[in-house]
């Protein structure tokens, strides 16, 4: 009877054993439910701050995108301004020279006549003794 009488003690104490390892095994599992959610929960904050990140940058990049086909743009502009003020300058400068020729080929030719009406007085001076 003593045997009989520890032997239930000894079933159970294997019976509260197990039990206890159930409840125990039973907070785990529920443990890990409560940190599998979370994670997913993080995961899903992360995929969404990842996402509003890449948002975030495409659009800083294409605004300095824009920002540099503007400047670029502007830059060809002023250039082109130089090359239209540097060519108008070039032809400025052909016809100012021009004039410059025209007006000394001008001048020669009225010294030339000036001259040759001077020899011709000078001619009539001497042939008639008075002045023209």
């Amino acid at each position: 009877m003593l045997q009989s009488s520890t032997e239930e003690e000894l079933f159970a104490a294997e019976g509260r054993r197990r039990e206890a390892l159930a409840e125990q095994r039973a907070r785990f599992e529920a443990d890990i439910r409560k940190l599998e959610e979370k994670l997913k929960t993080v995961e899903k904050e992360h995929a969404e701050e990842v996402q509003r990140l890449e948002h975030s940058h495409v659009g800083e990049r294409d605004a300095l995108k824009d920002h540099l086909e503007k400047k670029e743009s502007l830059i060809l502009e002023r250039k082109q301004a130089l090359l239209d003020a540097e060519n108008h300058h070039a032809q400025e400068i052909r016809r100012l020279q021009t004039e410059h020729l025209q007006a000394c080929d001008r001048l020669r030719n009225d010294l030339g006549r000036d001259q040759s009406s001077s020899v011709i007085l000078y001619s009539l001076f001497r042939r008639t003794g008075t002045r023209a």
